[in-house]
């Protein structure tokens, strides 16, 4: 891929999937969506401090309910290698799909 290339994917998670660019490369998501209440994204800082980044779900947890997220999941997020972001399921399989635009 080069820059400004845009691609998306779909994915099936039952646990954890990571949406982790390879080193030196940043994406621009512009969308994510998923099939149930059930799906849940986070983020990490795979860095010396690795945290959490906060997506509110009304609970004040560290993960995003996608289903009913305003705007049916339009968003711009830099990702890259070393912050990135997840996708996982709070029960159940989950279906996700997202895409973004290579910077």
């Amino acid at each position: 891929m080069a820059s400004g290339d845009v691609f998306s994917n779909m994915c099936f998670s039952t646990t954890f999937t990571a949406v982790q660019p390879a080193a030196g490369v940043s994406v621009l998501i512009t969308f994510v969506a998923c099939d149930s209440d059930n799906g849940r994204m986070g983020g990490n800082n795979s860095g010396a401090l690795s945290y959490d980044m906060t997506f509110p779900n009304g609970a004040g947890g560290n993960t995003l309910i996608l289903r009913n997220f305003p705007a049916v999941g339009n968003m711009k997020l830099f990702v890259t290698n070393t912050q990135y972001i997840y996708f996982s399921s709070g029960a159940g399989a989950v279906k996700f799909s997202y895409s973004g635009v290579e910077m």
